[in-house]
């Protein structure tokens, strides 16, 4: 069990016995493995700290951002994706308000389809 697991329930006072244990496996074999470096990948950046991305080349996608440590104003968040086809596939939307000529004729990137929201 996860240390974290083990604090809360010493906090919240559920008894451990009110858990069952679940065998997990680093070695499992999800569909898409996504690396949330949300604070730490802006460290990363840096050459003394590059290291602790060692084995990101197995990982389908890698999110960090930028506007919790390198002063961005505006929220802001990198992804880097592997298969850019695989996330567009998986969140296009065309609806017919939303198509033009520019996107039909793929003379654009249509971040849309990038991304849960539209704009």
């Amino acid at each position: 069990m996860h240390s974290t697991f083990q604090k809360v329930y010493k906090i919240v006072r559920i008894k451990p016995s009110n858990f069952r244990l679940l065998p997990t496996s680093a070695a499992m074999s999800p569909d898409v493995l996504h690396l949330d470096a949300a604070y730490a990948g802006s460290a990363c950046l840096c050459s003394e700290f590059r290291h602790y991305l060692d084995g990101v080349e197995v990982v389908d996608s890698v999110s960090f951002n930028p506007h919790k440590w390198l002063l961005t104003n505006m929220d802001c968040c990198c992804l880097w994706v592997k298969s850019p086809s695989s996330l567009r596939d998986s969140l296009s939307n065309n609806a017919e308000f939303l198509r033009n000529n520019a996107s039909e004729t793929k003379g654009v990137i249509n971040y849309k389809d990038w991304q849960v929201a539209l704009s």
